[in-house]
């Protein structure tokens, strides 16, 4: 567990800069809004948006499937929507029951001899929910709850959660982003090390992203042929998953993203934006009179312009993405990543002053509740008659409405089949979300991305065979984006490709699960 309450959280809310302000008696909820969105580079591939996210008045949850595992004939859509729909049917079966709940998952884990100080509530949730999961594939997913005036979360991967809290000290603007280059950022969550000389809203709370090396995160993944046990999963998720809480007032908002956002957004941009929109027409302790649909449209905006190299430039732009690959691999990245991009904005407010939210029942799905905001509707967001999808992540913003429906399509095939048939097939993928920073920087992609849960703990004969075919695949892949659009890159730093690192990534493949 590695959150940054040490950092953002309970530790620093004495801060003078920080409100102060004594637990609320009420009880206290969210109101959501949400929407996920295809940055236009990646929609002109028509590949599929796999982001899903859904949300009640005490849950939020946010997922990213992996698109590799179309290598393999799946929809990399369908766990991410499944998962997070169970999370919420889980929730509210705690809600109807606590003691009943929390006594079943504190005896699972002491069964499973997982520290029974392990905060219970978040991970047995997750993992109740990933053992009733049918669909293959792999995700990350953060999910956030609110129990009482504590709000809980647990993470998988590289999607992130912030909370934010408002000061009475009257923000500053921040340096612009071209005033940074890689050496002068603070790190990749901040260009600035000291946001709170700054005013406005702070981060008191954010989870921190997960990650076996540089752009291939920690996953929850289920296949045919790995163990997806009650057991497995609750003692690999209770052993890396990033679990913690922050005490919470009214007027505070959460913020969650995929690493579309956060890859191309530092806090500091969070905070500027939310300063602008909110800051000066709202007081502490109470919500913001700014919609929170309108803070997630200028989250994706910017996410978006940062996402794209900009022409004309003399210096480079810095973003999350481009400062981890020059800290971690030493590569100088112009620009920030093109990703299907997801955000969720919440704002807590007193239950008795929050409007109504109406949960909406997935088509034909056993899981869960969609997305919603005040009235259960997500602004710009498809709503998809499909089974377990409450709400379509598949490409709806303007920028990107003209491949939108292409998208949606894509995201409604069939499957083609299990592993060994999409092996028989050759079944090709258009694009997929990289391990290794995307096809269009030059840098090749593994066909398999490891996982943190259900692995078996040493390879098979057959899955070697399995491996050598894919890694070939995504091989034959480059060299056709190669050959299609020749890319400049800047080739300081160090040169990974496969020809070059093949059994250097192969021995780093197997320790993975090895350990």
């Amino acid at each position: 567990m590695s959150c940054c309450a040490c950092e953002y959280g309970e530790g620093r809310e004495a801060d003078s800069f920080v409100m102060r302000e004594a637990s609320p008696a009420q009880p206290l909820q969210f109101v959501v809004a949400g929407r996920s969105i295809q940055h236009p580079q990646k929609a002109a591939l028509k590949t599929t948006n796999a982001d899903a996210f859904a949300a009640d008045r005490y849950v939020i949850g946010i997922a990213d499937g992996v698109s590799t595992v179309e290598d393999e004939g799946l929809d990399p859509s369908e766990l991410p929507v499944e998962l997070l729909g169970l999370c919420l049917k889980e929730s509210r079966a705690r809600s109807l029951n606590s003691v009943l709940f929390d006594a079943e998952a504190e005896e699972s884990l002491h069964a499973c001899d997982v520290d029974v100080d392990t905060p219970k509530l978040p991970l047995y949730i997750l993992t109740k929910a990933s053992v009733q999961c049918k669909s293959f594939g792999s995700t990350t997913c953060v999910l956030a709850l609110l129990d009482e005036c504590k709000l809980w979360s647990v993470s998988i991967g590289d999607s992130q959660l912030l909370v934010l809290r408002r000061t009475d000290k009257p923000p500053k603007s921040y340096p612009a982003a071209h005033e940074f280059s890689y050496t002068t950022c603070h790190d990749s969550r901040g260009r600035v090390s000291n946001p709170e000389e700054y005013g406005g809203y702070q981060v008191v709370y954010r989870t921190v992203s997960q990650q076996h090396f540089f752009n291939c995160p920690f996953q929850f993944a289920r296949m045919p042929d790995t163990d997806c046990s009650c057991e497995a999963i609750l003692r690999k998720t209770a052993e890396t998953a990033d679990v913690g809480s922050v005490s919470v007032h009214p007027g505070d908002i959460v913020v969650l993203g995929t690493d579309g956002l956060f890859d191309n957004l530092f806090d500091d941009d969070v905070l500027e934006l939310v300063n602008k929109l909110c800051w000066a027409d709202t007081r502490n302790g109470m919500p913001p009179k700014c919609s929170p649909s309108v803070l997630v449209d200028a989250l994706l905006e910017r996410a978006v312009n940062a996402g794209q190299p900009p022409p004309g430039v003399s210096w480079p732009v810095v973003t999350p993405f481009s400062k981890a690959a020059f800290d971690e691999v030493g590569r100088r990245l112009v620009g920030g990543k093109p990703d299907d991009i997801t955000a969720v904005v919440a704002y807590i407010v007193p239950s008795k002053d929050a409007p109504s939210m109406e949960a909406q029942k997935p088509l034909g799905g056993s899981g869960g509740a969609p997305s919603e905001t005040q009235r259960g509707h997500v602004k710009g967001q498809r709503r998809q008659a499909a089974m377990a999808r409450p709400f379509s992540s598949s490409s709806s913003s303007s920028s990107s409405s003209s491949s939108s429906d292409d998208s949606e399509k894509n995201t409604k095939q069939p499957r083609i089949g299990g592993l060994p048939q999409a092996l028989q097939r050759g079944v090709p993928t258009l694009s997929s979300r990289s391990s290794f920073p995307p096809r269009n920087i030059g840098v090749v992609p593994p066909a398999i991305k490891a996982s943190i849960h259900s692995v078996p703990q040493s390879l098979k004969p057959g899955e070697y065979t399995v491996f050598e075919r894919l890694k070939e695949g995504a091989q034959q892949r480059l060299q056709r984006a190669s050959s299609a659009r020749p890319v400049q890159q800047n080739r300081e730093g160090v040169n990974r490709s496969w020809s070059t690192l093949p059994s250097s990534f192969i021995s780093a493949f197997r320790n993975l699960f090895s350990k």
